[in-house]
């Protein structure tokens, strides 16, 4: 796992999504909540100490072309007023999209949102690395 340094923060829903709540052909399953907007899936921990740091990376894959709706529960959930804030995701074969800029219109407070980017698989450390720093 790479971490660069920083500080982790494992975003959770409180009902932990299991392998077959990934299967999104299958419309029992929870992936189908990314078809309803409004879902929002209550958080696991809502505890983050946000304000203890300057720059966030959310970083989450794409279900149906966007962030998981427990991302929208997250950034609605705190004030993010003076941070730096990007989006990182990876896809089965999704683009970014629109997932990262999303969150900019949920979350609260005024923050300097950068560019966000996916990474595939065979994305090395130092690609990650190279695009991080020169975005900060």
């Amino acid at each position: 796992m790479l971490n660069f340094g920083a500080d982790l923060y494992e975003i959770r829903s409180e009902e932990s999504y299991t392998s077959h709540d990934l299967d999104y052909n299958d419309e029992s399953t929870r992936a189908t909540e990314q078809k309803d907007d409004k879902a929002r899936p209550a958080l696991a921990d809502k505890s983050a100490n946000i304000s203890s740091y300057e720059t966030i990376v959310l970083a989450y894959p794409i279900w149906w072309g966007q962030a998981l709706h427990i991302m929208d529960t997250f950034v609605e959930s705190y004030d993010f007023t003076g941070k730096k804030i990007t989006a990182i995701c990876t896809s089965g074969g999704s683009d970014i999209g629109s997932s990262a800029d999303y969150p900019k219109e949920l979350a609260k407070g005024k923050a300097e949102w950068k560019q966000g980017r996916l990474f595939s698989t065979q994305t090395s450390a130092g690609e990650i690395k190279d695009w991080f720093d020169g975005l900060f």
